[in-house]
Protein backbone atom coordinates (compact mmCIF):
# COMPACT_ATOMS: atom_id res chain seq x y z
CA UNK A 1 0.00 0.00 0.00
CA UNK A 2 3.29 2.37 0.31
CA UNK A 3 3.08 3.05 -3.51
CA UNK A 4 -0.85 3.95 -3.10
CA UNK A 5 -0.11 6.26 -0.74
CA UNK A 6 2.83 7.79 -2.04
CA UNK A 7 0.67 8.74 -4.77
CA UNK A 8 -2.39 10.13 -2.83
CA UNK A 9 0.26 12.32 -1.24
CA UNK A 10 1.54 14.01 -4.66
CA UNK A 11 -1.60 14.13 -5.56
CA UNK A 12 -2.85 16.11 -2.97
CA UNK A 13 0.26 18.27 -2.52
CA UNK A 14 -0.34 19.37 -6.32
CA UNK A 15 -3.83 20.21 -5.61
CA UNK A 16 -2.89 22.03 -2.24
CA UNK A 17 -0.07 24.04 -4.46
CA UNK A 18 -2.99 25.04 -7.50
CA UNK A 19 -5.31 26.04 -4.89
CA UNK A 20 -2.63 28.26 -3.25
CA UNK A 21 -0.64 29.62 -5.76
CA UNK A 22 -1.82 32.79 -7.30
CA UNK A 23 0.41 32.04 -11.13
CA UNK A 24 -1.93 31.65 -13.84
CA UNK A 25 0.07 28.53 -14.82
CA UNK A 26 -1.23 27.07 -11.40
CA UNK A 27 -3.45 25.06 -13.03
CA UNK A 28 -1.15 22.45 -15.02
CA UNK A 29 -0.60 20.80 -11.90
CA UNK A 30 -3.80 19.21 -12.73
CA UNK A 31 -2.11 17.51 -15.14
CA UNK A 32 0.29 15.39 -13.01
CA UNK A 33 -1.80 15.24 -9.79
CA UNK A 34 -4.80 13.01 -11.78
CA UNK A 35 -2.01 11.09 -12.91
CA UNK A 36 -1.16 10.19 -9.43
CA UNK A 37 -4.73 9.39 -8.64
CA UNK A 38 -4.95 7.51 -11.68
CA UNK A 39 -1.52 5.40 -10.43
CA UNK A 40 -2.62 5.27 -6.56
CA UNK A 41 -5.89 3.48 -7.89
CA UNK A 42 -3.68 1.16 -10.27
CA UNK A 43 -1.51 -0.05 -7.00
CA UNK A 44 -4.20 -0.09 -4.88
CA UNK A 45 -6.33 -2.79 -7.47
CA UNK A 46 -3.28 -3.98 -8.94
CA UNK A 47 -3.97 -2.96 -12.61
CA UNK A 48 -0.84 -2.77 -14.64
CA UNK A 49 -2.57 -1.86 -18.02
CA UNK A 50 -3.49 1.64 -16.24
CA UNK A 51 -0.10 2.95 -16.87
CA UNK A 52 0.77 2.88 -20.47
CA UNK A 53 -1.86 0.13 -21.58
CA UNK A 54 0.73 -2.11 -22.55
CA UNK A 55 -0.41 -4.96 -24.98
CA UNK A 56 1.78 -8.48 -24.89
CA UNK A 57 3.43 -7.28 -28.50
CA UNK A 58 4.83 -4.04 -26.44
CA UNK A 59 2.46 -1.57 -28.62
CA UNK A 60 0.88 1.02 -25.89
CA UNK A 61 -2.04 2.93 -25.39
CA UNK A 62 -1.52 6.97 -26.28
CA UNK A 63 -4.04 7.66 -24.21
CA UNK A 64 -2.81 5.83 -21.11
CA UNK A 65 0.63 7.55 -22.01
CA UNK A 66 -0.19 11.18 -22.32
CA UNK A 67 -2.38 10.99 -19.42
CA UNK A 68 0.51 9.24 -17.25
CA UNK A 69 3.27 11.10 -19.22
CA UNK A 70 4.35 13.86 -15.99
CA UNK A 71 4.94 10.87 -14.21
CA UNK A 72 6.39 8.65 -17.22
CA UNK A 73 9.29 11.61 -17.91
CA UNK A 74 9.75 11.30 -14.35
CA UNK A 75 10.52 7.30 -14.49
CA UNK A 76 12.39 7.38 -17.63
CA UNK A 77 14.85 9.92 -16.70
CA UNK A 78 15.41 8.03 -13.35
CA UNK A 79 16.24 5.10 -15.23
CA UNK A 80 18.61 6.29 -17.98
CA UNK A 81 20.57 8.09 -14.89
CA UNK A 82 20.31 5.21 -12.82
CA UNK A 83 21.59 2.33 -16.06
CA UNK A 84 24.18 5.06 -17.04
CA UNK A 85 26.17 4.82 -13.34
CA UNK A 86 25.12 1.48 -12.22
CA UNK A 87 27.77 -1.02 -11.83
CA UNK A 88 25.01 -4.03 -12.12
CA UNK A 89 25.65 -6.16 -15.11
CA UNK A 90 23.42 -5.18 -18.07
CA UNK A 91 22.66 -9.12 -18.08
CA UNK A 92 23.29 -12.05 -16.12
CA UNK A 93 22.72 -15.52 -16.76
CA UNK A 94 21.81 -17.91 -14.38
CA UNK A 95 24.27 -20.70 -13.93
CA UNK A 96 23.25 -24.12 -15.89
CA UNK A 97 20.52 -22.85 -17.37
CA UNK A 98 19.49 -20.69 -20.85
CA UNK A 99 17.92 -18.18 -18.87
CA UNK A 100 19.23 -14.56 -18.36
CA UNK A 101 18.12 -11.77 -16.29
CA UNK A 102 18.28 -7.96 -17.08
CA UNK A 103 17.00 -4.68 -17.05
CA UNK A 104 15.50 -2.75 -19.60
CA UNK A 105 17.58 -2.90 -22.89
CA UNK A 106 17.01 0.35 -24.10
CA UNK A 107 20.69 1.11 -23.80
CA UNK A 108 22.21 -2.19 -24.67
CA UNK A 109 22.93 -5.13 -25.24
CA UNK A 110 22.90 -7.34 -28.20
CA UNK A 111 20.16 -9.21 -28.25
CA UNK A 112 20.49 -11.18 -31.01
CA UNK A 113 22.03 -13.95 -29.13
CA UNK A 114 18.26 -14.60 -27.27
CA UNK A 115 15.14 -16.85 -28.80
CA UNK A 116 13.00 -15.01 -26.40
CA UNK A 117 12.18 -12.09 -24.45
CA UNK A 118 10.11 -11.73 -21.98
CA UNK A 119 9.37 -8.03 -21.04
CA UNK A 120 7.53 -7.42 -17.39
CA UNK A 121 7.50 -3.83 -17.36
CA UNK A 122 4.40 -2.18 -17.86
CA UNK A 123 5.86 1.63 -17.32
CA UNK A 124 8.44 1.36 -20.25
CA UNK A 125 7.35 1.25 -24.01
CA UNK A 126 9.33 -1.60 -25.94
CA UNK A 127 11.56 1.05 -27.48
CA UNK A 128 14.24 -1.79 -28.97
CA UNK A 129 14.53 -3.72 -31.64
CA UNK A 130 14.53 -7.53 -31.26
CA UNK A 131 13.87 -9.67 -33.97
CA UNK A 132 12.51 -12.79 -32.65
CA UNK A 133 10.11 -13.83 -30.17
CA UNK A 134 9.34 -11.24 -28.02
CA UNK A 135 6.31 -10.73 -25.47
CA UNK A 136 5.14 -7.96 -23.16
CA UNK A 137 3.60 -9.33 -19.70
CA UNK A 138 3.24 -5.91 -18.01
CA UNK A 139 3.33 -6.00 -14.35
CA UNK A 140 3.69 -3.27 -11.87
CA UNK A 141 7.07 -2.14 -9.93
CA UNK A 142 7.24 -4.20 -6.37
CA UNK A 143 3.72 -5.42 -6.44
CA UNK A 144 2.65 -9.62 -7.30
CA UNK A 145 2.84 -10.70 -11.03
CA UNK A 146 -0.54 -10.43 -12.32
CA UNK A 147 0.33 -11.81 -15.85
CA UNK A 148 3.29 -15.10 -15.59
CA UNK A 149 2.40 -16.71 -17.97
CA UNK A 150 3.86 -16.68 -21.67
CA UNK A 151 2.58 -17.50 -24.78
CA UNK A 152 5.52 -18.07 -26.09
CA UNK A 153 7.18 -21.36 -25.55
CA UNK A 154 10.51 -21.46 -23.53
CA UNK A 155 12.02 -25.01 -23.32
CA UNK A 156 14.90 -25.90 -22.09
CA UNK A 157 17.03 -25.07 -25.48
CA UNK A 158 15.22 -21.34 -25.44
CA UNK A 159 17.82 -19.17 -24.96
CA UNK A 160 15.25 -16.34 -23.12
CA UNK A 161 15.59 -12.62 -21.70
CA UNK A 162 13.33 -12.00 -18.60
CA UNK A 163 13.67 -7.92 -18.09
CA UNK A 164 11.35 -5.37 -16.43
CA UNK A 165 12.82 -1.99 -15.29
CA UNK A 166 16.22 -3.26 -13.05
CA UNK A 167 15.91 -7.17 -13.58
CA UNK A 168 14.89 -7.05 -9.58
CA UNK A 169 11.62 -7.66 -8.41
CA UNK A 170 9.79 -8.79 -11.09
CA UNK A 171 12.25 -10.23 -12.94
CA UNK A 172 13.12 -12.53 -10.10
CA UNK A 173 9.35 -13.28 -9.36
CA UNK A 174 8.97 -14.58 -13.26
CA UNK A 175 12.02 -16.32 -13.36
CA UNK A 176 10.97 -18.57 -10.17
CA UNK A 177 8.06 -19.16 -11.23
CA UNK A 178 9.74 -20.47 -14.49
CA UNK A 179 12.17 -22.15 -12.77
CA UNK A 180 9.95 -24.36 -10.45
CA UNK A 181 7.58 -25.06 -12.92
CA UNK A 182 10.03 -26.58 -15.45
CA UNK A 183 11.55 -28.69 -12.65
CA UNK A 184 15.01 -26.52 -12.23
CA UNK A 185 14.61 -26.18 -9.06
CA UNK A 186 11.90 -28.38 -6.44
CA UNK A 187 11.27 -25.34 -4.54
CA UNK A 188 11.03 -21.55 -4.02
CA UNK A 189 13.89 -20.79 -1.97
CA UNK A 190 16.37 -22.92 -4.26
CA UNK A 191 14.95 -20.76 -7.31
CA UNK A 192 15.83 -17.99 -4.84
CA UNK A 193 19.25 -19.05 -4.21
CA UNK A 194 19.70 -19.59 -7.79
CA UNK A 195 18.66 -15.97 -8.90
CA UNK A 196 20.71 -14.35 -6.22
CA UNK A 197 23.82 -15.96 -7.10
CA UNK A 198 23.48 -14.91 -11.26
CA UNK A 199 21.88 -11.64 -10.52
CA UNK A 200 22.33 -10.99 -6.13
CA UNK A 201 19.90 -7.65 -6.45
CA UNK A 202 17.32 -9.80 -7.89
CA UNK A 203 15.67 -9.78 -4.69
CA UNK A 204 11.45 -10.47 -4.65
CA UNK A 205 9.39 -7.83 -2.00
CA UNK A 206 7.58 -9.57 0.25
CA UNK A 207 3.95 -9.34 -1.48
CA UNK A 208 5.81 -10.61 -4.58
CA UNK A 209 7.61 -14.22 -2.73
CA UNK A 210 4.13 -14.90 -0.82
CA UNK A 211 2.30 -14.44 -4.57
CA UNK A 212 5.06 -16.89 -5.91
CA UNK A 213 4.41 -19.38 -3.62
CA UNK A 214 1.20 -19.39 -3.58
CA UNK A 215 0.87 -19.87 -7.29
CA UNK A 216 3.22 -22.96 -7.12
CA UNK A 217 0.77 -24.56 -4.61
CA UNK A 218 -2.00 -24.61 -6.95
CA UNK A 219 0.39 -26.14 -10.19
CA UNK A 220 0.14 -29.07 -11.32
CA UNK A 221 3.45 -30.90 -11.49
CA UNK A 222 6.39 -29.89 -13.41
CA UNK A 223 5.85 -32.46 -16.27
CA UNK A 224 2.16 -31.62 -16.50
CA UNK A 225 2.78 -28.12 -16.24
CA UNK A 226 5.18 -28.12 -18.62
CA UNK A 227 2.70 -30.09 -21.31
CA UNK A 228 0.10 -27.45 -20.81
CA UNK A 229 2.94 -24.27 -21.28
CA UNK A 230 3.40 -26.26 -24.54
CA UNK A 231 -0.61 -26.59 -24.86
CA UNK A 232 -1.10 -23.17 -24.65
CA UNK A 233 1.51 -21.94 -26.54
CA UNK A 234 0.42 -23.92 -29.99
CA UNK A 235 -3.00 -22.34 -29.37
Amino acid sequence: MKYVFFFLLLALAQGVCVALLAHPARHLLLWPALSCVVLAYAYARNRPHLVLGKSSDGRISWFWTTLNLPWLFFTWTTWIVLAVFSREPRVSRLEGTNIHLGRWPLLGPDLSRFDVVVDLAAELPRWYRFAHRYEALPNLDGMPLVHDMPRVEIGPDTVVLVHCAQGHGRTASFVALLLCRRGITSTVEEAIALIHDGRPLARMSRSQRRAVVAKLNVQPPADDAGREEEKGARE
